[in-house]
């Protein structure tokens, strides 16, 4: 459906990436201890008296979080699957998330040092702590379904149905159906979602409104002659349904 609005509001659509750049000097409010670390060195590694350093590349969700975290260097003695493990005792500022584009990445450079070892094997309940503040429970994962009404700027009207699958653990939205994810931010009033901006020189925005349920879809003309021109509008009354799901990364 949110395909067939913007082949309405521009006249034609080329696909973009969601995915944004990795976000450059992350900020981290919190890092892995030396215990932690310790805690998941590989022990091949570990009797060789090996360090390694290793970069990963993660995507960020909502709360700072990392997720679909992967290994950028080669490995042949458990450092990559080790330092993944490690990437849950991390957690970027949330203000770096909501001031990305698209659906933001960041490189983690998690460091292995004997001395990690010794820390964690000197204390080892140390380890056990991960990383806090995300919710544990499905209600940040739910669809909206939303019917209404599409009004082009030519006076031209239809209904408008959309099914969306929203992930806040994670920060992303997609359609149902057709689920190539986007960015979504949960702001104290509303859902701001950023969908695909495939036309040059069309701006499209879209929220949903939490007090009243009321989702806002409109296009309107950024460049040339008709700089600020209203292209289309949605609104439509959305309803809370279960979750639906959206597939994790495979790579």
């Amino acid at each position: 459906m949110q395909k067939h609005i913007i082949l309405a509001i521009a006249a034609s659509a080329a696909a973009t990436s969601s995915l944004a750049a990795p976000i450059a000097d992350p900020m981290w409010v919190q890092t892995a201890t030396p215990e932690q670390i310790g805690a998941t060195y590989p022990m091949t590694a570990a009797r060789q008296g090996i360090e390694q350093s290793v970069t990963l590349s993660c995507g960020v969700d909502f709360h700072g979080l990392l997720y679909d975290c992967h290994a950028l260097t080669g490995d042949t003695l458990g450092f990559n699957d080790a330092a993944v493990r490690a990437s849950k005792f991390y957690r970027l500022s949330e203000a770096q998330f909501a001031a990305a584009a698209g659906l933001p990445t960041v490189l983690l450079k998690v460091s292995y040092r004997l001395s990690d070892l010794g820390a964690y094997q000197q204390n080892p309940q140390q380890h056990q702590k991960a990383v806090g503040g995300a919710p544990q429970t499905s209600s940040a994962q739910f669809d909206l379904i939303c019917t209404g009404r599409f009004d082009l700027a030519n006076g031209k009207s239809s209904p408008a149905n959309l099914h969306l699958v929203l992930d806040l653990n994670r920060g992303i939205y997609c359609e149902a159906g057709t689920c190539t994810p986007r960015r979504v931010v949960a702001l104290e009033t509303e859902f701001r979602f950023f969908p695909e901006q495939s036309e040059p020189g069309v701006e499209l925005t879209m929220s949903v409104n939490r007090s009243t349920g009321i989702l806002s879809f409109s296009g309107r003309s950024i460049s040339g002659n008709t700089a600020g021109l209203a292209l289309g509008a949605i609104t439509a009354n959305c309803d809370k349904a279960p979750f639906s799901g959206i597939a994790a990364n495979k790579f």
